[in-house]
Formats: C-alpha cells, sequence, structure tokens
C-alpha cells in the first residue's frame, strides 16, 4: 500500500482523491455502492462507511462522516 501526503492539497487534488477512493469502492464494493443502492438511501450509510474504510482501507480523510 502506498500512502501520498498533501499538505495543502488544492480543490481538484481532493476532488481526484474522492474520486478514486469511489472508484475503488464502486470495484470491491459492487452491491453497497451500486447506483440503486446509493438511489435507495439517498445517502451513504454508516454501514457503507465502514465497509469501505475495511476493504479500500480508507481513511477518515478520504471518507465522508
Amino acid at each position: 500500500m502506498i500512502c501520498i501526503l498533501a499538505e495543502d492539497p488544492s480543490d481538484e487534488y481532493i476532488a481526484l482523491r474522492d474520486l478514486v477512493s469511489l472508484e475503488l469502492c464502486h470495484k470491491y464494493l459492487p452491491d453497497l455502492f451500486s447506483k440503486e443502492s446509493i438511489l435507495k438511501t439517498n445517502r451513504l450509510t454508516k454501514e457503507m462507511i465502514d465497509q469501505a474504510r475495511d476493504v479500500c482501507k480508507l481513511t477518515k480523510v478520504n471518507s465522508i462522516d
């Protein structure tokens, strides 16, 4: 695993990081992060966040709380 740290990330960097994180979640947790699943709840649930952190190795900086 590689961790890249940006001391003062730009808005574009943050958007790219979030997009890559979402792609990872969709790839490794396709049922949980399907379009239907997200539209059904209209938000990310605690279960989604916890599983994404565990499976995709996301930190709190990378995830929405």
